[in-house]
């Protein structure tokens, strides 16, 4: 349902995990952001809706200028190894809208907070932004305090932005283009307080 890049390196992955989530970048259940590009409940883990409860679907609505249900929300953890660079993470991703079809994606949005086992260093960024560059149809340049992205693959258009401070980042990202980066660092604010 959700295009994902299938040669992402697990580095990759892993940065990009909430901010990505839908994209299939990483762990939050989509992209490098690692989130996942579905809710928990139809990747067959039980989704929880009030882990969301801190960004309500009006909130989101109201900044999207679309309506949106309430969010579920996935939890994730990946341990520090040597393949990672030794950053490991726990995440909260929550999923905001249906994704039952590519069509449907167009007013589904997701938010997703990260906490690192170490603040990240320039030259983890650096060697971010080297491996991400190489994955097809991902566009990653610096933003304000983190980063913003787009992703285009099979007809599906992504787009998102991450905010890193210290060991924490929070993300946002929605499958349209309506959605200004403005917008999507005000999503990335709210995310903050999941």
């Amino acid at each position: 349902m959700v295009a994902s890049p299938r040669h992402a390196t697990s580095y990759s992955r892993h940065l990009l995990r909430s901010a990505a989530a839908l994209l299939g970048l990483g762990g939050l259940a989509a992209g490098v952001a690692g989130i996942g590009a579905v809710p928990a409940s139809a990747a067959g883990r039980p989704a929880v809706t009030n882990l969301c409860a801190a960004a309500t679907g009006a909130q989101v609505s109201a900044i999207v200028g679309f309506k949106v249900p309430n969010g579920i929300g996935s939890t994730n953890t990946l341990a520090p190894t040597k393949k990672n660079d030794g950053i490991g993470d726990k995440s909260l991703s929550c999923i905001y809208g249906s994704f039952t079809s590519e069509a449907a994606l167009k007013k589904d949005v997701g938010l997703g907070y990260e906490t690192f086992t170490r603040s990240l260093t320039p030259a983890d960024f650096q060697k971010f932004f080297t491996q991400a560059n190489s994955i097809k149809g991902l566009k990653i340049s610096t933003y304000d305090g983190g980063f913003y992205f787009t992703f285009a693959e099979d007809g599906i258009h992504a787009e998102g932005l991450a905010l890193f401070s210290g060991s924490h980042s929070s993300e946002a990202f929605v499958y349209t283009s309506t959605v200004s980066k403005a917008k999507l660092a005000q999503l990335a604010q709210l995310a903050s307080k999941l």
